[in-house]
């Protein structure tokens, strides 16, 4: 069986979507009876080169990014003969051609968070997309149940189209095998206890609400403690410069660290460090960060929205995330209460083994043969 798969995202800087696609890519590539072929309009980031060069990749389109999936798409499907493609980016399903399609669906973050849209025109094109994609692809994959459950009540898609696969975290990485970094939390000028958060800085993500909850976390606080935003945001300028006059106008300078993109192997060492992660976001479709907190051994506090109760189960600490003086309580308690961050901390690493590549990718070739069987 010949799979395509759409690899754009690959062409990026790490994302949650882009550890979906490659952990995939991964394991198919050393399945004998798989043959594996990417599709995307850039060159594939050096990031993933060292797993993507054992895949057949065609890169195409780069100079019409909007017709990439309508129109250049269906003819290399046909020309590489593919039997089953993949979109694994929401509205990415070539209506013009014969090749089943299997649809993953990670979110519908602009129907569900207000503020997405613009104009009224931009939010009919996301229905109208939305829609042509659910309706041609002969099945769907979301990351949740809360996703599935938004996709039959926002376009009425059968329950029996949609299968829901939670993503996997590695398992191979564990705090005792984590010594803290001072050169690494150096170089973002973390100096003293802190609290960490993972994202990036769209609307959905909090990052005000979080910044002021902080600020009342903190208030009237004789002890040292930092709030560190990982994440890039050079794509977020009028965002950045928002947050920016609040922690200006909160008295919050210095506190704050913003530190824009971090390599990949940096990474562990300032997750692993903090006292709490607080993730406190919107909506997520999922949420890799809070998985990765609690594998090295951070203690949770997450939003009560969204797919991330059912991520987290019992393992985090719950709360409304617009209610800044929930939030700072939350913090208040978790920090000053050491018996419930010792009991989230285990509650956390146990919760972690739910969440496996090996059964996601198992589950998704599944889908793979059910359609390729039924066309």
């Amino acid at each position: 069986m010949r799979i395509g798969i759409d690899a754009r995202i690959l062409s990026h800087k790490r994302s949650g979507i882009g550890v979906y696609v490659i952990n995939l890519v991964e394991r198919f590539v050393n399945c004998k009876d798989l043959e594996i072929v990417l599709f995307s309009d850039r060159p594939i980031h050096e990031e993933y080169k060292n797993i993507t060069d054992k895949a057949k990749t065609v890169i195409f389109g780069q100079n019409n990014r909007k017709c990439w999936a309508q129109f250049y798409l269906p003819f290399q499907l046909k020309k590489y003969k593919i039997d089953v493609y993949h979109a694994t980016w929401n509205s990415a399903v070539p209506v013009l051609t014969r090749v089943p399609g299997v649809l993953t669906v990670h979110d519908i973050v602009p129907l569900v968070v207000d503020g997405y849209f613009k104009n009224t025109q931009k939010r009919f094109k996301y229905i109208f997309s939305m829609r042509s994609s659910l309706s041609k692809t002969k099945a769907i994959i979301t990351d949740a149940e809360n996703t599935k459950s938004d996709l039959m009540e926002h376009f009425n898609v059968p329950r029996d189209k949609i299968k829901t696969i939670n993503l996997g975290i590695s398992q191979d990485v564990h705090a005792a095998d984590l010594p803290v970094n001072k050169k690494i939390l150096d170089k973002y000028k973390i100096n003293s206890d802190y609290i960490v958060n993972i994202g990036s800085f769209d609307k959905r993500r909090n990052a005000e609400t979080l910044i002021r909850a902080f600020a009342e976390f903190t208030e009237n606080k004789r002890f040292a403690c930092q709030l560190v935003l990982v994440g890039g945001y050079d794509n977020f300028k009028e965002e950045m410069n928002k947050l920016n006059r609040i922690i200006v106008d909160l008295n919050l300078s210095g506190k704050i660290i913003f530190t824009n993109y971090v390599l990949q192997q940096e990474m562990p060492a300032i997750l692993s460090s903090a006292r709490m992660m607080v993730h406190i976001s919107l909506y997520e479709g999922f949420c890799f960060p809070v998985l990765e907190a609690m594998r090295v051994g951070v203690p949770v506090i997450a939003s009560n929205t969204g797919s991330l109760p059912e991520v987290v189960g019992d393992a985090a600490s719950l709360v409304c995330p617009v209610d800044i003086s929930a939030v700072a309580a939350q913090m208040r308690n978790l920090w000053n209460n050491d018996s419930l961050a010792r009991e989230l901390i285990e509650k956390g690493r146990q919760r972690v083994k739910n969440f496996y590549w090996e059964r996601t990718v198992n589950q998704t070739r599944e889908v793979y043969e059910q359609v390729y069987q039924a066309n």
